[in-house]
Formats: C-alpha cells, sequence, structure tokens
C-alpha cells in the first residue's frame, strides 16, 4: 500500500524546497552521516549536517505551515529536521498531529520534534493520551515534550501522565532521561504521592533504568 503523501502542485514551494535541499548537499558531513547510519538512525536520506547549520539554513525562511509539511514528508533527514523550525505553532492541532507522528521512527527526530512540539501549550492532553501510541518512538517523542512543558500541567493533568507512561519505555536511556526530568519537576511542585504511586511500578518493573529513576529522586 502506497502511504506517501501527495500535495497540490505550488511552484513557489517547489523552488524553495529545492534550493533547501541544494544548502543541505552543500553542507553534507560524509563521515557523520556514515556514523548515524551506523548507530541505526532510519532515514531515507542522511547527509550528516550538524543541527546548528540546519537551524541557519531554516532561519532563512519565513514560518510556513505549507513549506514545513512537505520538507516533512521528504524521507531525508535534514528536511525534516528543518521543517520543525519554520512550522508555525499556531498551525499545529488535533487534526494535523498525526501528519507528524506518522514519520517519527528514530531518537533524534523524537527528540527534535519535542522541541516543536513543546511549545504549542494547547495540546497537552493530546500529548498526553499519545503516551499510549503504539509506536515506540511516538512515545519517545511525548516523554520529552512533556518534560519541556510539565510547567502546564495541571493536577488531573499530572494524574493522566503518570498513568499512561509506559514502564517498559524505561529500558531506553532517552526515555528514562525525559521521566527523570518530569519527575523531578513535579517533585519541586508536591507531588510526592503520585511519584512514590510511580516509583513502586518501577521497583516492581526492574527494567535497564528502573533503578537509575528510582536513585534520581530523594525523598
Amino acid at each position: 500500500m502506497d502511504n506517501k503523501k501527495y500535495f497540490a502542485v505550488n511552484e513557489t514551494l517547489n523552488k524553495e524546497i529545492l534550493q533547501i535541499r541544494n544548502k543541505i548537499m552543500l553542507s553534507m558531513n560524509g563521515i557523520c552521516a556514515e556514523t548515524m547510519q551506523n548507530s541505526g538512525f532510519n532515514y531515507g536520506k542522511n547527509f550528516g549536517v550538524s543541527w546548528n547549520r540546519l537551524c541557519e539554513i531554516a532561519s532563512a525562511y519565513e514560518q510556513n505551515y505549507d513549506l514545513a509539511i512537505r520538507l516533512w514528508n521528504i524521507d531525508i533527514r535534514e528536511t525534516k529536521l528543518i521543517a520543525t523550525k519554520i512550522c508555525p505553532l499556531e498551525m499545529l492541532n488535533e487534526n494535523n498531529i498525526n501528519d507528524w507522528i506518522s514519520e517519527i521512527n528514530n531518537s533524534e527526530l523524537a527528540e527534535i520534534t519535542a522541541i516543536m512540539f513543546a511549545k504549542s501549550k494547547n495540546l497537552i492532553k493530546t500529548y498526553i493520551n499519545l503516551l499510549s501510541h503504539n509506536n515506540f518512538y511516538v512515545r519517545l517523542c511525548m516523554l520529552h515534550t512533556l518534560a519541556k512543558s510539565a510547567y502546564n500541567l495541571n493536577d488531573t493533568d499530572v494524574d493522566n501522565l503518570l498513568e499512561k507512561i509506559d514502564i517498559t519505555d524505561t529500558n531506553n536511556i532517552s526515555a528514562a532521561r525525559a521521566i527523570e526530568s518530569i519527575l523531578l519537576f513535579l517533585q519541586t511542585k508536591g507531588y510526592d504521592k503520585q511519584i512514590a504511586d510511580f516509583i513502586d511500578k518501577l521497583k516492581l518493573a526492574n527494567t535497564a533504568y528502573s533503578e537509575y529513576l528510582q536513585k534520581a529522586l530523594i525523598y
């Protein structure tokens, strides 16, 4: 089945996309790209361009949702990361978030996309619900998103978040660190009872980083 997303022809956007792709190719770092590929980063194409350089490329373009979503749907690491920099935050909503999360298939993409998602305060409940997603990398993205936007959580959000976290995700160091960040913030806000209950779950799970998380929290 063809899952490729198709867009209406737009010569102006096509020209900007071509410009961006040319800038990416001129900034290529073959050694970095090969290292990432060997480390299991799943991209159709990867030019190994640094994040700082990608931010520099993105800064030359205005915030534009149509351009961003087109770049996101190109199977190239660099176009996807640039897309997160030029997507207008006010355009993110429950109706289009699936267009974004469906492309998240590795930890780098999860963590970078979380930076964008965390700036959209209106989707907190959606992010919490996505902690039940069947794709680990989507859950990882949501953990990092919520770690960066924990200050927007209310009491009900906190209860739902801690309930929905998949304890088995603490077998992954990136997920464990995001969860640690969430728990440490909640600890400063007096959610000791909820954290204690969560720690009890960790003790029973005995995952790769469950003990690490327990030691991070001092009662």
